[in-house]
């Protein structure tokens, strides 16, 4: 009997492999090429990112694709994967929700790096329209020392150890935010002094300084988000420019009680001639508003903190029209309120009208 040689590859699985049928392996390749695609993404999603998506699995499975996924994928694809990436997603968010500022240490590579490197970082995490912004961050250094890593940052100043005094090395903060006045207030150089005979040094306050640093970020987003409502609420996109009026003349909803409306029918008529074209930030920390006119007027505003309008300012415009655009902006949060306003005086605006006319009909006769 002759003897077979071992060869010389890898071991080989010697279970025999199940026969599929035809139509088993239609849905097994359906399954390798999209099962990744179906576990991450909608029905609609996925559709629009695989226009073939809905005939081949109607070619495999003999079906639509309804919301649910079909068993046979359940049976194919393992869902732990993903649902620990979910729960690792949901445990970073609730995270960064409870701990909105946080610090970290970390080694600056740079050889020359005063301090042996040692640098303490600053992370400020600021939510936007129910979304995580970019996270800000400020990084503190040890210049007028040379301690290193010996010292932790967490040990509080002493005023007899220029090692403890920190400064502003490097920030990712936004061009409007005063992170400069913030350092000259709350974290001065180590420079002496003189009271009552005795050798002082102006004193540090970190946590002062973290703290109003937030809120000039948060004011700053308001102010942000303030302006995207108006625009909104004026009809102005990015993709296109519409004014406020057309919003309010193709709706159909019509509000009974006329009394009720915000503006009197001179001020609607005035919006209509003179609607929004564009709605603008003029400086860097958000704070100045500009509003360009559909008659090529400007009407410009001032913004506090909070996103609120303190000043209001136009050209070649009337002190009422400047105190209606003021109103304008104040009024309002939400473009459905807009909305409501400005289509209830336009339908009060029309059933005046129509009343008029009428009374000038049966007069005629």
């Amino acid at each position: 009997m002759g003897t077979s040689k071992p060869g010389k590859g890898k071991a080989t699985d010697s279970r025999p492999r199940p026969v599929l049928s035809e139509e088993e392996q239609k849905q097994q390749k359906f399954i390798e090429k999209y099962g990744d695609l179906m576990a991450q993404m909608l029905p609609d999603e996925l559709f629009a990112v695989e226009p073939e998506f809905r005939v081949e699995y109607r070619k495999a499975f003999g079906h639509d694709y309804d919301t649910y996924p079909p068993t046979e994928f359940l049976k194919r694809v393992d869902l732990s994967h993903y649902l620990g990436e979910q729960e690792s997603h949901a445990m970073k968010s609730l995270w960064r929700i409870g701990a909105s500022v946080t610090a970290f240490e970390l080694e600056d590579p740079d050889p020359a790096a005063i301090d042996m490197g040692a640098v303490l970082g600053i992370q400020f995490e600021i939510m936007r329209l129910g979304r995580f912004t970019t996270a800000y961050r400020v990084f503190l250094n040890r210049e007028y020392g040379t301690r290193g890593f010996d010292r932790p940052f967490t040990v509080p100043p002493s005023y007899e150890d220029e090692g403890t005094y920190l400064r502003v090395h490097r920030h990712t903060m936004p061009v409007g935010i005063p992170i400069a006045a913030l350092a000259h207030k709350w974290l001065p150089e180590p420079h002496h002094g003189v009271s009552e005979g005795k050798d002082m040094r102006l004193r540090q306050n970190l946590a002062m300084f973290v703290q109003e640093l937030r809120q000039h970020l948060v004011a700053y987003h308001n102010r942000q988000a303030r302006v995207a409502d108006v625009r909104k609420m004026a009809g102005i996109s990015q993709k296109r420019k519409r004014p406020v009026a057309a919003e309010a003349v193709e709706s159909d909803d019509h509000n009974d009680d006329g009394d009720e409306a915000h503006f009197s029918m001179s001020k609607v008529q005035s919006l209509m001639r003179k609607p929004f074209r564009d709605v603008k930030i003029t400086d860097a920390q958000a704070k100045s508003l500009e509003i360009a006119l559909g008659d090529r007027d400007t009407a410009r505003m001032l913004l506090n903190d909070f996103g609120e309008v303190e000043k209001t300012i136009g050209d070649n415009l009337t002190r009422d029209e400047v105190d209606m655009y003021r109103d304008f902006v104040k009024q309002f949060k939400t473009p459905q309120e807009l909305q409501k306003v400005m289509t209830d005086s336009w339908n009060l605006c029309k059933d005046k009208a129509n009343i008029m006319d009428n009374n000038r009909f049966k007069g005629r006769r």
